[in-house]
């Protein structure tokens, strides 16, 4: 259900009315800034504004006529990873705060925080969009829990005809140390050795090693999703979409890949 709530600008905000109509009828410069002195039950007494400076007049205007920032709305969705799903829903008796972001060479997302740890976290979210308390939050906010899987992390299809892994999936190390003309031994202390970016060393890397089997995986099974024909592919999508899974093609040229994400409401707006 849709909250019907007043956008109320805190006192000291420069603010304006939200259409053309609005200031002539009142004799005010078109688009003229109006900072906002005290609220009151008829609405807001409003100093107009010329450039920063104030030009003496004084007028009230209903609370309706204000034209609320860019990104405020009666009711939010927070949107966050399954392990920050706890700390949201803490932030509902401390009240929340929302900046809007004012970057609009990208997505200008909105950002949420809680009312007594609300300091300008960057340079973008520079000015408090709504700031609201603690009794209001479970009306206001909606919390939806997002995951976002990469399939070939998840969901891994070996190929049948692999003449390594012979449609395992696993590989062992004493197979690869016969193709390298080395030790098993020699393979497990390269492995051991750690990676450093940007220098030649003789590091080792084996995706999913399992020590106690000496396996590890193999490599036909990275892009085993992409290579299934199509039908089994459309069975597996629509087994996904019935556990709410939205599966999508990424398209990044030669760095493609199918990912699945996933919306749970954690805590709907109360009415």
């Amino acid at each position: 259900m849709t909250l019907s709530r007043q956008y109320v600008p805190a006192i000291g905000k420069s603010v304006k009315m939200r259409l053309f109509s609005d200031y002539t009828e009142r004799n005010i410069n078109v688009w003229a800034w109006l900072r906002v002195h005290s609220l009151n039950s008829d609405g807001a007494v409003v100093q107009v504004l010329n450039g920063s400076e104030p030009t003496g007049e004084v007028l009230t205007i209903p609370l309706n006529t204000i034209d609320p920032p860019i990104g405020w709305k009666s009711q939010y969705d927070i949107y966050c990873e399954p392990a920050k799903v706890e700390t949201v829903l803490g932030w509902f008796a401390r009240g929340i705060v929302v900046r809007q972001s004012h970057d609009m060479s990208g997505s200008m997302p909105t950002a949420f925080q809680p009312m007594d740890n609300s300091e300008q976290p960057h340079w973008q979210f520079c000015e408090v969009t709504d700031a609201v308390p603690a009794a209001d939050c479970a009306k206001v906010f909606r919390v939806v829990k997002i995951e976002i899987e990469d399939i070939y992390d998840m969901y891994l299809v070996p190929d049948k005809d692999c003449g390594y892994c012979h449609g395992t999936g696993r590989r062992t190390l004493k197979e690869l140390a016969n193709i390298r003309h080395e030790s098993v031994s020699e393979l497990k202390r390269k492995m051991a050795i750690p990676f450093e970016r940007y220098q030649t060393n003789e590091h080792l890397h084996l995706d999913g090693y399992s020590e106690e089997t000496e396996t590890f995986e193999c490599h036909c099974i990275r892009g085993g999703f992409h290579t299934l024909g199509r039908s089994k592919r459309a069975k597996l999508i629509k087994e996904w979409a019935s556990l709410g899974w939205d599966t999508h093609y990424v398209n990044l040229g030669e760095h493609s890949y199918w990912e699945r994400t996933r919306e749970t409401v954690v805590k709907d707006w109360e009415v």
